[in-house]
């Protein structure tokens, strides 16, 4: 047995051991659940020893029963959530009652009672205070209230965004510097994320506002029993019947008629979207048996008819004629017609009718500002699409007390959806929706409680959770123009149908035992995820016109194109202006002749290697399963102080593929990396390097998965609480009494979980003799390319299949795929967080503290092919980056290639050039190595990397052969490692008020920032997504994180007007006038943010990694002012030509740095005003809504949609194109009874 075989051996003893001992034993706590604790003292502040609390719940009738102990403490734990009654009795004392405990799910609450009078057990003291600070863990995050929950103003009625009303999370789901893919959502305590692609506010299942009991969402400082990921611990609780019987028919109506139009669409004449929403529901909860049985159920509806404003690229009206227009150097603009391209054009064709066919299928522009030259030859689109949802969504809970006094309880809960919604939207005017996403998931859960005695509570819960989500689409092979939007389809690829079925089995455990003055909790959670999903995404063919495919970035149609304007107008100064407009006249020219540059064709195999014919679907069905164990210690150390303990431990099987249809290379991908880098240091080339085999791996072929087990998910946790209780001085009348502040602090380990979309792109992109990617074997220039006449050229031929597969030497301009590295590990964060509360006046707590969070070994993309640009010249000890930079240099100090070859001793000797490409002596020009290398590097000056492959994989010339600089099998592989980490650090405040007196209020305050090399989540990438640029040095990225707000502020406030009956303003005025003046509520969410950070791109320069440009380098300071520019459009720079010129693309070697500049401040206000009107029967009661998003209609512009390509699209630098939503009102009516 090997040291790794042993290791994997004890490790699976040891989980198999502590699994059987907590099922033995159960488990405490529960994501669904919520706990009271507290201290019974005497009038004299002596603890009492024996006395009697009986505990409540006022709807069910369920009750519990406790006995203080040596210190006079209780405690309740795995409570359901609600509205409870405690009564503590003692011989000697007249007893103590508290109404209307509200206990919230997830959050511990310590309530201290005091004696006040001696007398009978039958006498009673009412009680009104209550402790509103937690005094019991360091948790950070606000819960939320039925009442909160059904009567705040949410746009999108999706009750998880509250998560965003919590100190330092973002809008976009970032939790205090968690990627926004780690949020853990639980519905009852049952998982309800999607494992596929996690988004921040989403559940799988629908979530009805009138079906949530309570909310509540923990931020920082999670104990033991909380995990799986590192963000935002989103706990859910179903309503549940009741004694009593209760419910609401509602109706929610949007229309077009009251909603503003877009900033932009006023700016070019084009009307608002349409808006036709309906919303509707009855919820329904009651008894089945008093005191044993009970019932809920909830329908919703929603039906859309509206519609959503789109931004087309199209043709101008001359490119559909067959005119190129482009800028010269002279400022004037000018023109090549048909006849004359067909000039230009090596083959003399000119534009193909074909393609002047298919631009007549577009409409005419009506926004030259979306073009990519601005209105020349590429013009904009905007316009409304149609947009319709059909939604439905069905849940039922029923709640047993198997007890009468409710210490055995089990519930059941069920939920299904049944949506239709428009996905892609129509590509232009007339068109239907390219796709609809259908959906039916639903599931269960069932739980069962025991109370088996005051000090010792199971709860056992099993859930079972299938998403069912099918996107619908077309088949056939397409054309795919660059820059411009098909007449078929948007984007770079139409919609593809694909759909998938993920069954999730979600068995948890959790007990509670108290002994003295500890609090034992531990538990399991395990998960056991199937994905059987089908894709057409990669079964058919699509042909690309790129120039990005092309010889030299298709920069010969320039020359071509200045030689002839020369000759025409006799100038030999004449050209096009700028490097920066050269990219669009490419374009337009390859558009117009229908120069077809490359192919994307993924040949699908079986498991035997035999093709599959096109339009083959692709079938799998991936498992992961996942194991959590916690223990955790709460010791009440002192009345007033609380210290809790514990680890939480995961195995988190890596996924495989049930029929063991899966591949991954049989080397170390880490190794192969690290010996191309490795080697170049030592100038040993990238040809000697091994190449990649793949093999069919994975549980079923009884081999390792894509990556690892990783057996040392260990997660430590503590944290304390104080409350300070100094009876009198400086430090009481400063910290109050006790229990009126409290002092917290908490340290964890956290680990992310690696969403399941990291396989399912591997699966489509990286599995070599499974779907392997297929391009033109050969580079095409205008020449050799073929032309798109009306059909496509023939595909090329399919790889061999089988296994072992060795991909060959490829020297291909585009070729790629996507790894995994096999040693891959969870990644994990460190948070800290410390805070002090207060409470400052009846029911408003103040509470101010500190939050960090250290990540590492966060997933990100290393391009294990990118070319080694630091390969070592051992005589001279110099490299690529060195003599790219000497020849950058000649370039801007004017030299061109009429001077080098006027004069070739104008270019210094370099002894890269010359030792490492000593055959390009005499090559192009006369003259020496260090001459010709100036010379052809200024074809693309700077776009070193196009230049180098040019050298190392066209011409073969470097003095060790081809592939002496690029990896021998693809020219791009980005793989996933641990190689991303950040920081964060943060302020945060938080003023609550309680609900009392008809008011309740929460402002959230966050000063933070945070940094990282790679901001990217997983669940949100494709091939090129979260690549860190240059993979041979991962700290040159490290900047603001993409999502690094520095301040934000977010309130909600719930007011009842003070007016009418039983109000403390006009409450003896009539009947009559109580229906008009009486009932009326305020209600409303603010939001505020200072600007995202985002980085200036560099075009189509690649100059350090060969697939990724880089960004844009300051020549000096950088400021940005979000308003209203030189060329009159709304953009981030007064003076959009300026900021420009302030910007160089990055040499070899460089990123640029990320994220240097701030967008726009985001400010938001949405506000209800409700009025309630009695009815005549008591507890009914009929509500009108009028609530309005976007109140004051901000104009709050996109940040995704700024243009910050100073290179490549010039004239539209730092410009905005779009805005977030404008005002929308929203009319309601609901009867609540």
């Amino acid at each position: 047995m090997t040291q790794h075989q042993r290791g994997r051996f004890l490790s699976s003893r040891l989980v198999l051991g502590v699994a059987l001992l907590l099922m033995s034993s159960g488990v405490v706590w529960g994501q669904a659940h919520t706990s009271l604790s507290g201290v019974v003292t005497d009038p004299t502040g002596g603890v009492v020893v024996g006395a009697t609390v009986v505990l409540t719940n006022v709807r069910t009738g369920a009750t519990r029963t406790a006995t203080t102990n040596q210190d006079g403490a209780f405690e309740f734990p795995q409570l359901q959530p609600g509205t409870y009654r405690v009564r503590v009795e003692m011989q000697g004392f007249k007893s103590i009652v508290q109404d209307n405990l509200q206990l919230l799910v997830n959050t511990p609450t310590k309530l201290d009672l005091q004696f006040e009078e001696v007398g009978e057990i039958v006498e009673t003291v009412e009680v009104t205070g209550e402790v509103i600070v937690n005094t019991s863990d360091a948790s950070v995050g606000n819960s939320f209230s039925e009442v909160q929950v059904r009567e705040l103003p949410l746009l999108t009625r999706n009750v998880v965004q509250l998560l965003s009303l919590q100190p330092g999370v973002n809008q976009s789901g970032q939790v205090l510097g968690a990627r926004e893919d780690q949020n853990n959502v639980t519905l009852d305590g049952v998982d309800v994320n999607d494992q596929q692609n996690p988004e921040a506010f989403e559940s799988v299942l629908p979530i009805p506002l009138d079906s949530v009991q309570e909310f509540r969402v923990t931020t920082v400082g999670v104990n033991a029993d909380q995990g799986r990921s590192s963000g935002g611990q989103v706990a859910l609780v179903t309503k549940s019947g009741t004694n009593e019987f209760h419910g609401a028919v509602y109706w929610f109506h949007r229309n077009t008629v009251t909603a503003a139009n877009r900033w932009f669409n006023n700016a070019n004449g084009i009307e608002r979207e349409a808006l036709i929403r309906n919303q509707f529901g009855v919820a329904v909860g009651g008894p089945i048996v008093k005191d044993r049985a009970f019932f809920f159920v909830n329908f919703e509806g929603r039906r859309d008819a509206s519609g959503a404003a789109q931004t087309r690229a199209v043709p101008t009206e001359a490119m559909k004629r067959g005119v190129l227009t482009f800028r010269t150097n002279d400022g004037a603009i000018r023109t090549l017609t048909p006849e004359e391209l067909a000039m230009v054009d090596p083959l003399g064709i000119g534009a193909s009718p074909a393609m002047l066919q298919l631009f007549q299928r577009y409409p005419v522009g009506n926004d030259p500002d979306l073009g990519l030259d601005r209105g020349l030859n590429f013009t904009g689109f905007r316009f409304n699409a149609p947009f319709s949802i059909d939604r439905k969504a069905y849940v039922a809970r029923f709640d047993f007390n198997l007890t009468r006094d409710g210490r055995h309880s089990v519930y059941w809960r069920g939920t299904l959806a049944d949506n239709n919604d428009d996905n892609k939207l129509a590509p232009f005017p007339g068109q239907p929706a390219e796709s609809n996403v259908l959906n039916n998931s639903r599931g269960f859960s069932t739980t069962y409680t025991a109370a088996f005695r005051p000090t010792l509570v199971n709860t056992f819960t099993w859930g079972f959770t299938r998403q069912g989500i099918e996107s619908t689409g077309r088949g056939g092979n397409v054309l795919f123009v660059r820059s411009l939007d098909q007449p078929d389809y948007s984007g770079v690829s139409p919609a593809r149908p694909f759909g998938r079925k993920v069954p999730v089995h979600n068995i948890i455990d959790n007990l509670t035992y108290i002994r003295g003055n500890h609090t034992i909790q531990t538990g399991i959670n395990f998960r056991f995820i199937r994905n059987d999903r089908f894709s057409f995404q990669d079964s058919f063919a699509r042909f690309i016109i790129n120039n990005g495919a092309l010889f030299g970035l298709g920069s010969e149609i320039v020359d071509r194109i200045n030689a002839f304007i020369q000759e025409k107008e006799g100038n030999p100064d004449l050209a096009i202006e700028g490097t920066s407009n050269q990219t669009p006249v490419i374009r337009a020219s390859m558009a117009l002749l229908g120069t077809i540059s490359d192919v994307d064709f993924t040949v699908q195999f079986d498991k035997n290697g035999n093709p599959l014919p096109l339009g083959a679907s692709q079938d799998r069905e991936f498992a992961a399963n996942e194991y959590e164990f916690y223990v955790q210690d709460s010791w009440r150390v002192r009345p007033n102080l609380t210290i809790n303990w514990g680890i939480r431990y995961g195995y988190f099987e890596p996924p495989y593929e049930t029929t063991g249809f899966q591949v991954s290379p049989t080397r170390d991908l880490d190794d192969f990396f690290f010996e191309r880098y490795s080697n170049g240091l030592q100038g040993i080339p990238s040809n000697r390097s091994t190449m990649l085999t793949y093999d069919l791996n994975g549980k079923v072929n009884g081999k390792d998965s894509w990556y690892r087990p990783d057996w040392n998910d260990l997660a430590p946790r503590f944290s304390f609480a104080w409350s300070p209780n100094f009876k009198n001085g400086v430090l009481a009348r400063l910290l109050g009494s006790e229990g009126k502040s409290v002092f917290r602090g908490g340290f964890a380990v956290v680990y992310d979980r690696l969403a399941g979309q990291l396989i399912v792109q591997f699966d489509r992109i990286g599995s070599i003799g499974v779907a392997t990617d297929v391009g033109f074997p050969d580079t095409f220039d205008f020449e050799t390319a073929p032309r798109f006449n009306g059909s496509f050229p023939a595909l090329p031929e399919a790889p061999p299949g089988g296994f072992p597969n060795t991909p060959p030497v490829n020297f291909a301009v585009i070729n790629s795929t996507l790894g995994i590295n096999q040693n891959l590990v969870s990644p994990y964060s460190y948070t800290v967080n410390f805070s002090y509360a207060r409470e400052v006046a009846r029911d408003i707590t103040v509470e101010i503290g500190y939050a960090g969070r250290f990540g590492r070994k966060l997933p990100a993309q290393l391009d294990i092919s990118s070319p080694l640009i630091h390969l070592v010249d051992p005589a001279s000890g110099q490299t690529w980056v060195d003599a790219a930079g000497i020849i950058r240099d000649l370039w801007n100090s004017g030299v061109r290639q009429p001077d080098i070859e006027a004069n070739p001793g104008i270019v210094p000797t370099i002894p890269y050039a010359e030792n490492m490409f000593p055959d390009l002596k005499d090559f192009f020009i006369p003259g020496s190595a260090s001459a010709n290398l100036a010379w052809v590097m200024q074809f693309i000056p700077e776009s070193e990397g196009d230049i180098l492959h040019f050298l190392d994989r066209t011409l073969c010339i470097a003095k060790f052969g081809c592939h002496t600089f690029f990896a021998l099998q693809n020219s791009s592989m980005p793989t996933w490692f641990n190689a991303g980490f950040s920081t964060y650090h943060s302020m945060l405040l938080t003023v609550r008020k309680r609900f009392s007196q008809g008011l309740q209020f929460d402002f959230n305050y966050t000063w933070a920032h945070s940094t990282d090399n790679e901001s990217t989540a997983v669940t949100n990438v494709a091939q090129f997504g979260g690549v860190i640029l240059d993979a041979f040095n991962t700290k040159a990225s490290r900047a603001p994180s993409d999502f690094d707000i520095r301040q934000q502020f977010n309130a909600n406030f719930l007011w009842e007007l003070p007016i009418g009956h039983n109000r403390s303003l006009l409450s003896g005025i009539p009947s009559w006038a109580n229906y008009v003046l009486g009932g009326w509520q305020l209600s409303g969410i603010v939001r505020y943010q200072t600007g995202l950070p985002s980085d200036v791109g560099t075009g189509f320069n690649f100059a350090t990694n060969y697939f990724l440009t880089g960004n844009g380098v300051p020549l000096g300071p950088v400021k940005t002012k979000v308003g209203i520019n030189n060329d009159g459009n709304p953009g981030i720079f007064p003076d959009k030509d300026a900021a420009r010129r302030n910007f160089r693309t990055q040499r070899a070697g460089e990123t640029g740095p990320r994220n240097i500049l701030r967008l726009d401040d985001f400010f938001n206000v949405d506000l209800g005003i409700l009025k309630n009107i009695p009815m005549p029967w008591e507890g009914h009661r009929l509500q009108f809504r009028f609530e309005m998003f976007n109140a004051f209609n901000n104009v709050n512009f996109d940040g995704d949609s700024v243009s910050l390509q100073p290179f490549d699209v010039p004239a539209r630098f730092g410009e905005f194109s779009d805005t977030f939503d404008p005002r929308v009102i929203q009319f309601a009516l609901r009867y609540e009874f």
